[in-house]
């Protein structure tokens, strides 16, 4: 989920910096029309001064308004927060896409689609609390957030801004129980799977069965593990039928859930994320 980078930055006003200095430019240039006694060939002189410096100013040397607004996309120097780059990195990182035609696009492409950069990041402990909060508390608003843990509103919502540009938030829909729903039985089947057509148009013909929750591809004995639910033994079989039925699959076998113990859980883990300041590569 690439964020819009021109349209989230909070230096916005930095965009009126070039009209700003034209209109001082054109005020300066009146002055002198006006002392020079005014002619049609002086006022074509003057526009066209002010054309080719405003043209001069936009392709020559592009980049140069847009550096806080790219520092800004780093969140270097903003209420303490720091991006997945700091110090001379950042820096860098921002030179470089000072030096491109597009800088904010640049540093956009940077981020998201690779070119060496990594877009993994760690968190910190404030990272944690805020993701915790809309855990425990998937209403809560911004300000209420920033009420809570002590600290200034804009640094809640650029840390929310940060984290899900970078896909650590992937969402804040609901969580929807299976069981309320009348789908009181899970069950983890394996599948083997033809290999001449791969494990991909499988997938997508899993998908189309609503009683699949989840498909992964898998090493081991079986070629992919599918998560189900059904609502009963009986409908159980359904499902697996449904599945036999799915072209590519060539056997499968299924495990039913009695209980869960541990439920699917995310809050340990960003507890524990940040004492890992330098994670595995």
């Amino acid at each position: 989920m690439s964020r819009k980078i021109s349209q989230q930055s909070p230096f916005l006003l930095v965009n009126l910096v070039p009209y700003a200095l034209l209109a001082l430019l054109v005020a300066i240039l009146m002055i002198v029309e006006d002392w020079a006694g005014g002619s049609l060939l002086i006022d074509l002189g003057l526009c066209g001064l002010a054309a080719a410096w405003m043209l001069g100013m936009f392709t020559l040397r592009p980049g140069w308004w847009d550096r806080p607004r790219i520092m800004a996309v780093l969140d270097v120097g903003q209420d303490g927060v720091e991006g997945a780059l700091t110090g001379p990195a950042a820096v860098a990182l921002v030179d470089a896409c000072q030096a491109a035609s597009h800088p904010v696009r640049a540093l956009d492409n940077m981020l998201h689609v690779g070119c060496g950069i990594s877009t993994t990041m760690t968190i910190d402990r404030l990272d944690a609390q805020i993701i915790e909060a809309f855990i425990r508390s998937p209403r809560l608003g911004v300000l209420e957030c920033s009420r809570r843990l002590g600290v200034a509103r804009g640094t809640v919502q650029a840390r929310l801004d940060r984290l899900m540009s970078r896909g650590v938030i992937a969402g804040f829909g609901p969580e929807v129980s299976a069981g309320a729903l009348g789908y009181g039985v899970t069950a983890f089947i394996t599948l083997q799977i033809r290999q001449v057509g791969g494990h991909t148009p499988v997938a997508g013909r899993l998908a189309a069965i609503p009683e699949v929750l989840e498909a992964h591809t898998i090493t081991g004995g079986g070629d992919m593990l599918c998560r189900v639910v059904a609502r009963s033994n009986a409908d159980l079989q359904r499902v697996i039928d449904l599945i036999v039925q799915v072209e590519g699959v060539v056997r499968t076998s299924s495990m039913i859930a009695l209980d869960t113990p541990v439920p699917y859980r995310m809050l340990p883990l960003v507890a524990d994320a940040p004492g890992h300041d330098d994670p595995p590569h």
